[in-house]
């Protein structure tokens, strides 16, 4: 099954905005008082865009996005991903839930990359100087990734 939607998702992208010949853009709309835009339009076809053709940003106070819906169109059909965030004292995100219309089944597998999941926690080990040197990525409880950075 999950084979099916990966072929389905391959098909539909290479016949979605990024393959037309035509000119691109990005329209940002609806600015909010620190400036940012809440509204962002592609100008790829509206009937077909597994990439999006819509996001809607939510933003805190300090101008990181706490919520982002994108609108896609697959097959004439309009599905919308909400992401939202959570951010530590530092400005890193700590969590992201995901949620869907029409619902999709997590995890997703990505060719390539790691799976996506519908909800996943991070936890940062932080240097002297309070940047972040080790991330942990932890859903279900259980740690599946971990990243590292070294700064000389």
């Amino acid at each position: 099954m999950r084979t099916i939607l990966f072929l389905l998702l391959i098909f539909t992208f290479t016949n979605s905005c990024f393959s037309q010949k035509t000119e691109k853009f990005d329209r940002y709309s609806n600015f909010n008082s620190l400036g940012l835009p809440q509204v962002i339009e592609k100008s790829c076809d509206k009937f077909d865009s597994i990439s999006g053709f819509k996001e809607e940003l939510k933003y805190n106070l300090i101008g990181k996005i706490i919520e982002r819906k994108i609108y896609s169109k697959i097959n004439r059909e309009i599905s919308i991903e909400t992401l939202k965030y959570d951010y530590d004292t530092v400005g890193n995100v700590i969590e992201i839930s995901r949620s869907n219309k029409p619902k999709v089944p997590y995890p997703i597998f990505v060719a390539g990359g790691l799976p996506i999941y519908e909800n996943e926690k991070f936890k940062y080990v932080y240097n002297k100087h309070g940047i972040w040197i080790r991330k942990y990525t932890i859903v279900d409880g259980k740690v599946i990734v971990t990243e590292k950075r070294k700064f000389k």
